[in-house]
C-alpha cells in the first residue's frame, strides 16, 4: 500500500518540515473528493507598502482565467498608531514619494495578460510571481511594483469585481461614485460603459455602496439568473440590496433593477442564486446548499429549500438556519491541532470541500505583545452522503476531513494593553479560487514558510521588540494541485423567483 494512504491521524502526527506543508492522497471518506497539496507559494505584494484582504473568503479576487489578480494597497502608514513608517529597506527619496496607499490594483499572474495595444498604460511589462518581491530591496524593486500594478480610477466605489464571463477577461464591474451608476471598465483601455444607476433617487444615502457579487449562476447558458449583479447600499450591510439585472446578452440595452428590503434569509429559494454576502467566518457551497460557518457554529448546516424544514431562527441561539447541521469535531484540535482554531472559511472552489483558516485562539493565549506564530490553512472536506445519512443528530463520523495545506511563520494577532486588537488585517483569511487552484491569502515572512517577520503595526507600538524585523503585511499566492473534485455549480433549481 502506498505510504499516503496511512490513516488520517498518523499522518497528522509527522511534523511538517517541507516549507511547513505537505498533501495528502485521496481519502477514502470522500470518494468525489482528492485532498488537495500546495505546489508553490508565491508574495505579490510589496514589502514596503501594507495590503488589506477586501475579499476576505467571499470575494473572487481573480478574473475569469486567472490570469489577473485583484489586489487592496493602504500603504506606509500605521493602522494602530496612524503613524507614517517607511521600510528601513527603502530609505531612498522615491520611497518616500508616497506615503499614501493606491487603492484597488490589478497585476498579471503567471503570463503576460494585457491584451490590447493602448496608451491608456504601458507598463504591465511583467507578472507578479516574476517580481521577486518576498526579498525585495531599493529602488528598482519599488519602481517595478508600481509599474505593474495598475490602479483604478479615484470615484470608484470599494471593491469592483471582475467579469465571470468568458472572453471578459479584461472587464470589470465597478460603481462609480460621480454619476451613481453601475458600469462596465475596460482594464487595458480605460473604456468605461454606464448600465445602470444604483441611485434610488429618494434621498437614501448611498455613498457606501458597493458591490456584493454575481449570481452564483451567472456563467450557466440559459439560467434565469444570469447576468444578475447584487449591490448594498451601504457596504458589509445586509439592508437594502438593489437586484440588478444587466441584460448583459442584449448589450445591456434594458437592465433592470429591483429595491430589496432586505436580502433573502438562508431558507428563501433565492439564496441559491445570491453571492456569498457574510463575513469571513462563514461561506455557502458552490450550489448554494450548504453553509459553513467557523467562529460560532463551528460545522455546517442545510440550507433546506423545501420550506417545511427549513426556520429562521430568532430564538436566543440564532445561530441554526436548519434542523441539519453538523459540527467539526476538527476544529479544536483534534486531530487538527490543540491550540488553534479554524474559524474562517471560503467555500469557493469545490462542492465537496471548503477552506478553513486560523485566527482564534483560547483566551489564556492571545499574545500581549507582538509575536511571530503559526498561519495555517486546511482543506476541510465535506462528504454530503455520509451527513445526509445522519441529518438531524449530532453523530459526525466521518463527515469531516481536515487537511492542512499551510503551516507558516507570520506575525500573530495580539492584544496591546489587554484591548487593542493588533494585526487583525494580518490573518490569513484565504480565499479559494472558483476553479479550485489557487488560495489567496494575508501574512507576512518568507514564501517558503519558515522564517516570519512581524507587522508595521508591531514597530510602531512596540519597535523594542520589533527591531528592523518587520515589513508591510502582504498578499500571498499558494498554487495547488488538481483536486479532481466536482468545481461546476448545477442548474438553478425550477421555482426561482426574482421578485
Amino acid at each position: 500500500m502506498n505510504s499516503k494512504l496511512l490513516n488520517f491521524k498518523l499522518i497528522f502526527s509527522i511534523t511538517i518540515i517541507f516549507f511547513g506543508f505537505f498533501g495528502l492522497a485521496k481519502s477514502s471518506l470522500a470518494a468525489d473528493s482528492e485532498n488537495l497539496q500546495v505546489t508553490k507559494i508565491t508574495r505579490i505584494s510589496h514589502p514596503s507598502y501594507s495590503m488589506d484582504n477586501t475579499f476576505q473568503g467571499r470575494g473572487n479576487p481573480f478574473n475569469v482565467d486567472y490570469s489577473r489578480v485583484l489586489m487592496y494597497e493602504l500603504g506606509v502608514t500605521s493602522d494602530a498608531t496612524s503613524a507614517v513608517i517607511y521600510h528601513p529597506s527603502f530609505p531612498s527619496s522615491y520611497a518616500h514619494q508616497r506615503s499614501y496607499g493606491r487603492g484597488t490594483l490589478w497585476g498579471c499572474l503567471k503570463t503576460s495578460c494585457v491584451t490590447e495595444t493602448s496608451p491608456y498604460h504601458t507598463t504591465v511589462d511583467s507578472t507578479l510571481q516574476s517580481l521577486n518581491l518576498a526579498t525585495a530591496s531599493g529602488d528598482s524593486s519599488l519602481q517595478a511594483w508600481d509599474n505593474n500594478t495598475i490602479t483604478f480610477p479615484s470615484n470608484y466605489a470599494l471593491r469592483p469585481v471582475w467579469s465571470p464571463y468568458a472572453g471578459e477577461t479584461n472587464i470589470v464591474y465597478a460603481l462609480n461614485k460621480t454619476s451613481k451608476k453601475l458600469v462596465k471598465y475596460n482594464v487595458d483601455t480605460g473604456v468605461e460603459t454606464n448600465i445602470i444607476s444604483y441611485d434610488p433617487g429618494d434621498g437614501t444615502d448611498v455613498s457606501a455602496a458597493a458591490i456584493a457579487g454575481f449570481s452564483r449562476t451567472a456563467t450557466i447558458a440559459g439560467d434565469p439568473h444570469k447576468d444578475y449583479i447584487v449591490v448594498w447600499f451601504t457596504y458589509n450591510a445586509y439592508l437594502p440590496v438593489w437586484e440588478i439585472y444587466t441584460d448583459r446578452d442584449n448589450n445591456f440595452a434594458s437592465p433592470t433593477r429591483t429595491r430589496m428590503s432586505s436580502i433573502p434569509l438562508n431558507c428563501d429559494i433565492k439564496r441559491v442564486w445570491y453571492p456569498q454576502l457574510g463575513l469571513t467566518h462563514n461561506g455557502h457551497s458552490p450550489d448554494g446548499l450548504y453553509w459553513a460557518r467557523y467562529g460560532r457554529i463551528n460545522g455546517v448546516v442545510k440550507n433546506d429549500f423545501s420550506g417545511s424544514d427549513c426556520v429562521d431562527s430568532s430564538g436566543p441561539d440564532d445561530v441554526f438556519y436548519a434542523p441539519s447541521y453538523w459540527f467539526d469535531p476538527n476544529r479544536q484540535g483534534t486531530p487538527v491541532e490543540n491550540y488553534t482554531y479554524i474559524d474562517h472559511v471560503a467555500w469557493n472552489g469545490s462542492n465537496d470541500w471548503f477552506i478553513g483558516s486560523n485566527v482564534t485562539l483560547p483566551s489564556d493565549s492571545v499574545p500581549t505583545t507582538p509575536a511571530i506564530g503559526d498561519e495555517k490553512m486546511w482543506q476541510v472536506i465535506f462528504n454530503r452522503t455520509l451527513a445526509e445519512n445522519n441529518p438531524n443528530t449530532h453523530d459526525v463520523s466521518g463527515v469531516f476531513t481536515s487537511n492542512l495545506l499551510i503551516s507558516r511563520k507570520s506575525a500573530r494577532y495580539w492584544l496591546n494593553g489587554g484591548t487593542q486588537s493588533v494585526n487583525y488585517h494580518a490573518i490569513a483569511t484565504a480565499t479559494d479560487s472558483p476553479n479550485g487552484l489557487y488560495l489567496y491569502f494575508q501574512g507576512t515572512g518568507s514564501e517558503d514558510g519558515l522564517t516570519g517577520k512581524y507587522t508595521r503595526e508591531d514597530y510602531s507600538l512596540r519597535p523594542d521588540i520589533v527591531g528592523s524585523n518587520w515589513e508591510g503585511r502582504g498578499t500571498y499566492i499558494a498554487e495547488l494541485s488538481s483536486s479532481g473534485s466536482d468545481t461546476t455549480p448545477p442548474a438553478a433549481p425550477s421555482g426561482l423567483s426574482v421578485n
